[in-house]
């Protein structure tokens, strides 16, 4: 007996099969057709097809999948455009440095637009694809940092603290002599011995990196010190999601350094979730511009043929991520240890009299940190602390000072529907934790961030926080 289609019954026709091989799972050419076009009508299950994981008709009674193979068959139009266009957005590479080898560029508003087509926004594949790409895309950030806002890379840990302006300009020249030609960290350091024996610089394979401007040890009135929060977010990003799928004014610390640099303020990002392996420190588009239209229309990437789909989807499909190096960076092995290594080896050697932090999320730990191990250090010169929907509390044996410095110097701007800036007020606490006694009362003023989003505060809270900033410096100095 010919095999029915498990949709429509039907048992005349070209039948497809789903890899489970059961001829009650199959469909026919037309019934395929709607099935496939169901699925990529939702931008999130587009992915889903082109990796060749198309869950068999048959839905949660089978464990099969329709392959890439099978979909690109189907010889329609309106499938063949979505599977191309995300097919375009898969390197050709195991290992991609460019933003030009997904297709991507970004636009004059800081969008992530494919290149071919700048109407088409960020299409998600699968989540090693949005891993490697947002190691890329941290790079081209990082780049902008460097090239654009005029800040030093320097690579941490340091040979020596920097102290003076001339160590400043030294450390930045050690860091630069660490990558090769291709952009990645040599394997060798030049300061490896004459006789064969290698000092402590040479030995350390492992960076994380922080990013300061030329004037942060001249700048005698003011250093603004920028810290995100944690997980995939390195030196220079609020959020990847943001800088992904929105833009970069929202994703990145770009906007805080523009307006603190129009302000003649010293900056510093730091950098508290790269604490292992050498991953994202890559200049490998320091060249070009990937978003370089004349080069790229004479080396445009080829249009995907049905004969690549399965070279193509077998590397997007392939399950493995990134190896992460397992080896800690010293002094720098957790986000509060980097906090604290930055601050003992720059930030106490600054000039500047006045201290200000924008702290987002887990950084408000790392800055709480930082008060209550170098408080003596630290609260004669920082002058408020701007946090941005941070995870911070304090605790009850916190000193007097640090408590008393929280409620009068610092605001949190926490995620809200309220507008911008209007006062919010705290959220009770369980009855189980007031018994412990926990406080429903907020260790600082908290204002709303004008978005309901935990990630999207940093940037649209960015006008309240800089009159904040300027509103304390100006107090200051009355």
């Amino acid at each position: 007996m010919a095999p029915a289609c498990c949709i429509c019954f039907d048992e005349e026709g070209d039948m497809m099969t789903a890899s489970c091989g059961d001829e009650g799972h199959s469909l026919c050419s037309s019934c395929c057709v709607q099935y496939v076009k169901t699925a990529i009508a939702n931008p999130r299950k587009q992915g889903v097809v082109v990796c060749g994981q198309l869950e068999c008709p048959a839905g949660d009674r089978c464990d099969g999948v329709l392959s890439l193979q099978q979909v690109s068959s189907l010889d329609d139009d309106e499938i063949d455009a979505v599977v191309s266009r995300l097919l375009r957005t898969v390197p050709l590479t195991k290992k991609p440095m460019t933003l030009r080898e997904f297709g991507y560029k970004y636009n004059e508003r800081g969008e992530l637009v494919m290149i071919n087509d700048e109407t088409q926004r960020f299409a998600f594949v699968n989540q090693r694809h949005y891993d490697m790409l947002g190691n890329v895309v941290v790079t081209h950030i990082q780049k902008l940092m460097r090239q654009d806002a005029g800040m030093h890379e320097v690579l941490l840990p340091l040979s020596a603290p920097i102290d003076s302006d001339a160590r400043l300009r030294e450390a930045v020249e050690e860091s630069a002599t660490i990558f090769k030609d291709d952009g990645k960290p040599n394997p060798k350091s030049d300061s490896d011995n004459d006789d064969g024996s290698d000092d402590e610089a040479a030995k350390q394979r492992e960076f994380s990196n922080v990013f300061a401007s030329p004037d942060l040890m001249t700048n005698k009135d003011t250093v603004l010190v920028l810290l995100q929060g944690s997980g995939a977010v390195r030196a220079g990003m609020w959020a990847r999601a943001l800088c992904i799928n929105n833009s970069l004014d929202l994703g990145t610390v770009l906007p805080y350094l523009k307006r603190a640099h129009a302000n003649k303020w010293a900056t510093i990002v730091l950098n508290p979730n790269l604490n292992a392996g050498t991953e994202v420190l890559d200049h490998h588009d320091d060249g070009k511009h990937d978003d370089d239209e004349d080069e790229y229309s004479k080396n445009p990437k080829p249009e995907p043929t049905k004969a690549q789909h399965l070279v193509l989807s077998g590397y997007a499909n392939m399950a493995h991520r990134f190896r992460t190096a397992q080896t800690r960076i010293p002094g720098n092995h957790s986000p509060s240890a980097h906090t604290l290594y930055v601050w003992d080896n720059i930030l106490r050697h600054t000039q500047a009299r006045n201290l200000m932090i924008v702290a987002h999320s887990a950084g408000g730990h790392c800055t709480m940190q930082l008060l209550r191990r170098r408080m003596d250090e630290v609260l004669p010169r920082l002058r408020c602390v701007a946090f941005t929907d941070s995870v911070h509390s304090a605790a009850s044996d916190d000193p007097k000072q640090v408590v008393t410095f929280l409620r009068n110097h610092c605001i949190n701007w926490v995620r809200s529907d309220l507008p911008v800036g209007a006062k919010v007020e705290p959220e009770p606490i369980p009855e189980s934790l007031r018994r412990l006694g926990y406080s429903n009362e907020a260790d600082c003023k908290l204002l709303s961030a004008g978005h309901h989003k935990h990630e999207f505060t940093s940037g649209t809270a960015i006008d309240s926080v800089f009159a904040f900033l300027q509103q304390k410096l100006d107090a200051k100095k009355q």
